[in-house]
């Protein structure tokens, strides 16, 4: 009997597109060919709810009312690092994601969602005015490095520093690229990126930059950003 693929299974329970779940899977692949290791049936678990959950997780920060998106943070926050199963201040879709990552995520994979977490945190900053670039910097760097390294850890758990680092980067670079593809979306929600903070000329600078910084320390991972 045919396999059913994880994603068909998991994005409906999250409430996501099939489409999000599948294209974390694919990138989990690419990893584990970096890594030399082969993914295993629980990995492509992980790795679509990773997907599922990605929209409903950003969803709950994404508030024009940053007090709600802080008191949400903060709760996503404490059902994690508590182990709680449910909360009734979240929406049934993420208490799920919340309850499938914990039942499935590795342990190295868990504690960098706490870093993402607080990250996404410290990002409701970004619908403030006044907002410094280097505060701006400071969080993309940490949003997307977390959530690149997340995924990472999932397929090769104990992999040193140094490779974390590198995925940590692409992850960054990553979000460069998103918040540039949204700026103008961005803008008229009023949340400050990099992408709408300098001129274009600028951004795409910094893109290239990354760009290069990351094929140096992934050499043979290229594919992963061309």
């Amino acid at each position: 009997m045919r396999e059913i693929e994880p994603s068909k299974v998991i994005a409906p329970e999250l409430g996501a597109e099939v489409i999000s779940a599948e294209k974390s899977v694919r990138v989990a692949k690419i990893i584990s060919e970096l890594e030399g290791v082969k993914l295993n049936k629980n990995q492509k678990n992980a790795a679509a709810i990773i997907g599922g959950a990605e929209r409903t997780f950003d969803s709950a920060f994404d508030q024009k009312n940053t007090q709600t998106a802080k008191l949400r943070g903060r709760e996503i926050l404490r059902v994690i690092t508590e182990r709680e199963t449910k909360s009734p201040h979240l929406d049934s879709y993420l208490n799920r994601a919340l309850v499938l990552a914990q039942e499935n995520l590795t342990t190295e994979s868990l504690a960098v969602l706490v870093d993402l977490t607080k990250a996404q945190i410290d990002s409701i900053q970004q619908r403030e005015k006044g907002i410094s670039l280097n505060t701006i910097r400071d969080i993309t760097k940490r949003k997307g490095g977390k959530a690149a390294l997340m995924l990472a850890l999932e397929v090769s758990p104990h992999m040193d520093i140094k490779k974390q680092n590198c995925y940590e980067e692409l992850g960054f670079l990553i979000q460069l690229i998103d918040d540039f593809e949204d700026r103008e979306i961005d803008t008229k929600d009023g949340i400050a990126t990099l992408a709408n903070r300098l001129v274009q000329p600028q951004v795409l600078s910094e893109i290239m930059k990354q760009t290069h910084k990351v094929k140096k320390c992934l050499k043979p991972s290229t594919k992963l950003i061309n």
